[in-house]
């Protein structure tokens, strides 16, 4: 293909793509080669349509499995992202007291063992303080420490849950020297005695009972 400079002899140019002259651009082509020109212009556009359509079907197929594809769920919040506040983790009492009953009583069958706090035996503070550990509360480790960890009630009011204890002295807390729990009414599950284990027993089952529960919080 020729450079600048005068035309060939019975040559005539024609602009590449519509170009300026050839003297104000790029050398021009013979107007002989102006098939092979069309032919590689030609092909440029079908390689150029080709690639273009090629695109435009990606962007089909992508919105397609788009709307097939499941919603990504927006962020949550700060506040979500916190978790639930304190008071939506902290069940109510009535709640928290079934629990630690329904723990207790499915221990019932388990073997006495002093300072057992479970899962395979407990001593009487031991399966008060495991079964109130499955409701989000902890206790201290002995009875007479247990009875302080809450508000008081007369037995009148028990709910299921609540702590009962007895004493040598009922008048005197000082002398506690055993707990249960409450399963309402007159009924209890606790570790008792050695040979017996955790058991179902009446509120009256011995001597010694102290006037007041205890419902842990």
């Amino acid at each position: 293909m020729p450079g600048p400079g005068p035309a060939e002899p019975g040559a005539s140019y024609a602009a590449v793509g519509g170009r300026t002259p050839w003297w104000h651009a790029p050398p021009l082509v013979p107007a002989t080669e102006d098939k092979g020109l069309g032919l590689l212009t030609a092909q440029r556009f079908i390689g150029r349509a080709i690639a273009a359509g090629c695109l435009v079907a990606g962007a089909i197929v992508g919105a397609a499995g788009a709307v097939g594809a499941a919603p990504v769920p927006a962020l949550p919040s700060s506040v979500d992202r916190a978790g639930p506040t304190a008071e939506a983790q902290a069940p109510a009492h009535t709640d928290a007291g079934a629990l630690a009953a329904q723990f207790g009583l499915a221990q019932v069958g388990r073997p006495y063992a002093y300072g057992g706090t479970g899962p395979y035996a407990y001593d009487c503070s031991g399966l008060a303080l495991s079964a109130w550990r499955t409701a989000g509360v902890y206790l201290p480790r002995t009875a007479e420490e247990q009875y302080y960890s809450g508000p008081h009630v007369p037995l009148s009011q028990l709910r299921p849950g609540d702590l009962v204890f007895w004493a040598t002295d009922p008048a005197d807390p000082a002398t506690i020297y055993h707990v249960g729990i409450s399963l309402g009414g007159d009924r209890t599950v606790q570790a008792t005695v050695p040979g017996a284990g955790v058991e179902v027993v009446s509120l009256w089952w011995a001597e010694g009972l102290v006037p007041l529960a205890t419902r842990p919080a």
